[in-house]
């Protein structure tokens, strides 16, 4: 996860910034992913963040 966070600061996808007065935060959360071949072979690791809807 801390290499998703890298990735996404060295590419200034987003910044954090104080949150304005009177609004609420939206939530996220990681999901990970082992992504394996027909031989149960891993391929690949996986981590997305989705919005808590």
């Amino acid at each position: 996860m801390d290499e998703e966070i890298k990735a996404l600061e060295k590419t200034r996808t987003w910044e954090l910034i104080d949150l304005p007065p009177n609004k609420t935060l939206v939530g996220c959360k990681w999901v990970y992913k082992i992504k394996t071949l027909l031989d149960e072979f891993v391929e690949c690791y996986k981590v997305h963040y989705r919005d808590k809807a």
